[in-house]
């Protein structure tokens, strides 16, 4: 995920690669399960070197986070925003935040929305989403709907300043016919 670079897709045990939690494990106050929970929940999880990952621990994202002195690839910052925003709403007990983040929080709120809108949802991440459906059930609602993001955690003020907050709102999707609670 941070490099870029391409490894063989065979599970070795992680010796060449391992797993990244985008929420860092430490940050979810729990263990992957036997059941999708969200610490094994696979819209978390990126294959990246195990260098790089050890290097970034449970730092928060920022455009000042540098991973083994560089910092996060401009073409993979939407996609890591989209899951980030994918977890609060998938599990209400996980916040965002633009301070320093404790157990349940991550942030920053603020730089994840500008990697939202610099870095649209690509190809790759669309593929993406659709293995993980097939294989774990359900989707990641802002890869395949973009506009929820603005929708769920913006509100513009009278005098045209959008301040951006973490809301609840219950959004008709056609896609799914039916209403979801969103948080």
């Amino acid at each position: 995920m941070y490099t870029g670079w391409s490894k063989s897709g065979t599970w070795d045990g992680g010796s060449t690669w391992n797993r990244e939690h985008v929420w860092p494990q430490s940050l979810l106050g729990q263990s992957a399960g036997s059941s999708v929970n969200s610490a094994s929940d696979l819209h978390n999880l990126k294959p990246t070197d195990q260098a790089y990952n050890s290097s970034r621990g449970d730092s928060p994202f920022s455009d000042s986070l540098l991973i083994k002195g560089s910092p996060v690839r401009e073409e993979v910052r939407g996609d890591i925003a989209r899951i980030l925003f994918y977890m609060v709403v998938m599990y209400p007990e996980l916040k965002l935040m633009d301070t320093a983040p404790n157990v349940y929080e991550m942030a920053y709120l603020s730089t994840l929305l500008e990697w939202h809108a610099n870095d649209p949802v690509d190809a790759f991440e669309m593929r993406r989403n659709n293995l993980i459906h097939e294989y774990q059930g359900n989707r990641n609602p802002f890869i395949d709907r973009p506009y929820y993001v603005e929708r769920l955690f913006s509100i513009t003020l009278s005098n045209n300043e959008t301040v951006y907050v973490q809301v609840y709102t219950v959004v008709y999707d056609p896609y799914l016919n039916k209403k979801q609670f969103y948080n």
